[in-house]
């Protein structure tokens, strides 16, 4: 790419970023996100759908979670004189439903379940409510759920064609606007994670940090980075520990990124572990410039944390290549 098509590129994609970042800001000063609702429903499937009789008990917005394409997907798994049908009773405790079409990816818990479970403290006693959660239990949860001190007792689990009925069921707002994180709850509940995550271990050596992303889900058009060999060469050679997330437990990702000095990798939401690394620790994320995640710039926000986008051009449809010379002045900078 020549001088001029690479700045061209560079300053359309920063453009693009302040545009939408003071989009997002304007929508959430337009919303009411300090929502629950108090009903009675059926929850049906993993994601768990609540549902008065074939009608569901939320809202179809962002910040509930749900879309009516999410719900056509779960009622489709069902015939449609069962749906009404419970395979099982919850207790009469009340129950909060922490489940939403995003709770099996990991980025979600750090973004949305732990503001769901700061926003309940304030109108609940935690360790009174029951919580649905999937079943069985994903590992990489706990830890968010005891940084709000959630014990083991107190998970409904819900799963494949399950229908819960559920007399009490407490229903929080994701607490968010597309990519913006309101101060209000989301920069104390991921300082509660942080507090968590630093009563693992005393940290004495940091380290430089390559976080190399391997794709857990489809993307559909969203381009991967295509010269990732080549930057991992790179970073390797500067110092840089290399690590995969995806492969490690979650105790070991605490781990790496409370030793973190600075955080380099492709946007994904394994670059949200930031929330276990100490304030003042860098992060540069690997972008393409066609799509930009803003909830890097939001979450590293909350935390105190610089935060770069270093651009890159997509070199086919499901490719972007980054320029090495720009990683390193990122690095520098």
């Amino acid at each position: 790419m020549g001088a001029d098509r690479k700045l061209e590129m560079i300053q359309a994609a920063e453009a693009s970023r302040v545009r939408n970042w003071e989009l997002c800001i304007h929508g959430y000063q337009n919303s009411q996100l300090d929502q629950i609702i108090e009903c009675s429903a059926n929850v049906v499937g993993g994601w768990g759908l609540p549902i008065n009789g074939k009608t569901p008990a939320v809202p179809l917005q962002t910040n509930w979670g749900w879309s009516q394409g999410f719900v056509n997907i779960v009622l489709s798994q069902y015939p449609e004189s069962s749906i009404t049908e419970p395979t099982e009773i919850a207790s009469d405790d009340q129950t909060a439903l922490l489940s939403f079409p995003g709770i099996f990816t990991y980025g979600h818990w750090i973004i949305d379940i732990g503001a769901r479970l700061e926003l309940l403290s304030r109108h609940y006693d935690l360790n009174k409510l029951k919580f649905i959660v999937p079943k069985p239990i994903l590992k990489w949860s706990i830890p968010y759920l005891r940084a709000f001190s959630v014990q083991d007792d107190q998970l409904v689990g819900i799963g494949g064609k399950s229908i819960v009925q559920v007399k009490n069921l407490v229903i929080p707002a994701l607490m968010r606007v597309n990519d913006y994180l309101p101060d209000n709850p989301h920069r104390i509940s991921l300082g509660r994670i942080r507090d968590y995550g630093a009563s693992y271990e005393e940290i004495v050596i940091r380290k430089k940090l390559f976080v190399k992303h391997v794709p857990q889900t489809s993307h559909g058009t969203r381009p991967t980075l295509g010269n990732v060999n080549e930057i991992e060469v790179f970073l390797r050679n500067r110092g840089f520990e290399v690590i995969e997330p995806a492969s490690m437990g979650i105790e070991e990702q605490i781990h790496f990124f409370r030793s973190a000095a600075v955080i380099v990798g492709e946007d994904s939401s394994a670059l949200h572990n930031c929330v276990w690394s100490s304030s003042n620790v860098k992060l540069v994320v690997l972008s393409s410039a066609k799509r930009i995640n803003l909830l890097h710039q939001s979450i590293t926000r909350l935390l105190d944390q610089p935060c770069d986008y270093v651009y890159g051009m997509a070199s086919d449809e499901k490719t972007f290549v980054i320029d090495i010379e720009d990683i390193e002045h990122a690095c520098r900078s």
